[in-house]
């Protein structure tokens, strides 16, 4: 019991003050061991919104930790700046806050933080964005007429965010929608929720995979209609399409919506096996930047000549690999790493392909997010472009022997799903 919850559910439904103390208490408390490092109790009330952790040893409460504990012994503390997010009632405050990202992501960099604690923080508050100007939107708009979902895709929605990111979202609308009576409405708050997000650096979509695009803000039955289409005729934009709304999740409104849209896709694969062969060569599009004699293949072409893209030719190969072994599993995990291990519990990836894999996940996101936090510390805009020359010896040599793990697991989807006649 906290003082918030005599606030919030005695004096606001005007409870008698000699009501028993069990018509609030807070009931399946998340809790953590007293040997939880200070980083993964932050990450956890990050990823939750939570301020308060009980701490046990064993069945026994030790104490409890506050996020005020934490704030106290951490500058830009994610958790401070996440709350601070969920209480800003203006686009310019939540923009304000969002400033905060980059130096969030450098200090978690010096102080020692791995590749996916680091995602898991920079995603928290990117949802906490997106849910607090939803909000706003609400209030200033009203509520909404139908029922809704809110939907997020890309690194955000796999909480593999890093410093540079644009922005992928759409809305599944109730099938009560009626164009006619109901469209302003959406209309507007995409409109607002997009605009925010490009003011708190979140840019637009290139290809326009937002909410204000009316092909992404369609009722259930239509979403149900994009993925058999999508499925049952993969075609090569079908297949775009279906790699980027493979990786959903709900941060707001109806999640049963999505849900029910999952449990679709599951069908789908199970009745179309073939599909799942397309999906193979369309993830073998991407291959790592390692040359016949384990030389790096370097960027061609405009500001990125002469170096390494860290993102489509090292992350992004492993997300596809994943993704393509999740469904064939049948898995709903959206995590790349938690999908590796999902894979790996259910048999689908050996435990050596899944140790070699996270191995190179992890990796691969950490020297990505080292190389923006030394851009963001020179004042430079951070991208996924690494010039080799910054990295030693040894640094080389280990990026090198992770390309070729991808290479050869890519060689070894291609086998499985025949997947190179499909190219």
């Amino acid at each position: 019991v906290t003082d918030r919850a005599f606030c919030t559910k005695i004096v606001a439904d005007n409870l008698s003050h000699e009501s028993p103390v069990g018509l609030i208490m807070s009931e399946n408390l998340l809790t953590i061991d007293e040997q939880t490092s200070a980083a993964e109790a932050m990450l956890i009330m990050a990823r939750h919104n939570v301020r308060h952790l009980p701490v046990v040893n064993g069945e026994d409460v030790r104490g409890v930790l506050t996020a005020t504990d934490l704030i106290h012994r951490q500058s830009n503390n994610p958790i401070y700046l996440i709350n601070q997010i969920h209480k800003t009632n203006s686009v310019y405050k939540i923009a304000e806050h969002a400033k905060q990202l980059a130096p969030t992501l450098t200090g978690m960099v010096s102080n020692g933080y791995n590749a996916r604690e680091i995602a898991y923080t920079i995603s928290s508050i990117g949802r906490a964005i997106n849910v607090q100007l939803i909000k706003l939107s609400e209030l200033k708009y009203g509520p909404p007429p139908v029922k809704y979902a809110w939907i997020i895709a890309g690194s955000l929605a796999r909480n593999d965010q890093t410093a540079h990111s644009d922005q992928d979202n759409g809305l599944i609308l109730s099938d009560d929608y009626q164009e006619n009576l109901h469209e302003d409405y959406f209309i507007n708050l995409s409109r607002f929720v997009c605009d925010g997000l490009n003011q708190c650096g979140y840019i637009y979509c290139p290809g326009e995979v937002m909410s204000t695009t009316k092909k992404w803000r369609q009722p259930l039955s239509q979403w149900k209609d994009y993925f058999r289409q999508w499925m049952l005729t993969p075609k090569p934009k079908a297949l775009m399409y279906a790699s980027i709304f493979f990786d959903l999740r709900c941060i707001y409104g109806e999640s049963s919506f999505l849900t029910e849209l999952n449990d679709l896709v599951k069908e789908l694969v199970n009745e179309n096996h073939m599909f799942l062969n397309y999906m193979a060569a369309n993830a073998l599009q991407n291959s790592p930047p390692l040359g016949i004699f384990r030389n790096f293949v370097l960027e061609k072409y405009g500001s990125e000549e002469k170096t390494l893209d860290l993102k489509k030719r090292g992350v992004v190969p492993i997300t596809d690999l994943a993704r393509v072994y999740a469904l064939s599993a049948g898995i709903t995990d959206i995590n790349t790493q938690e999908r590796l291990k999902a894979c790996c519990v259910v048999g689908e990836l050996s435990k050596s392909g899944y140790m070699d894999l996270i191995d190179a996940f992890e990796f691969l996101s950490m020297v990505r997010i080292k190389h923006q936090a030394k851009q963001i510390n020179h004042s430079v805009e951070p991208n996924n472009y690494l010039p080799p020359d910054e990295l030693s010896s040894l640094e080389k040599r280990h990026l090198k022997d992770t390309f070729e793990v991808i290479r050869t697991y890519q060689n070894a989807l291609e086998l499985s799903y025949q997947a190179g006649m499909l190219r």
